[in-house]
């Protein structure tokens, strides 16, 4: 579940910044680009929240 939500998340942050990164630039909005953008960025955070998670190991007595 949490897979999904931040697909979801990052799929609609990515479009937004797309967005008004265009908006600024005067260039036209490109549904595509925001796509493949975005799917860059859910690799991305998917591959550092993959990295970051350790193990402890659990101390039983």
């Amino acid at each position: 579940m949490k897979l999904i939500m931040s697909v979801i998340w990052g799929f609609i942050l990515s479009h937004v910044l797309s967005y008004v990164i265009s908006s600024m630039t005067g260039a036209p909005y490109s549904f595509t680009t925001a796509s493949l953008l975005s799917i860059g960025i859910i690799i991305f955070v998917y591959l550092i929240g993959m990295a970051s998670i350790t193990t402890q190991p659990s101390e039983e007595h």
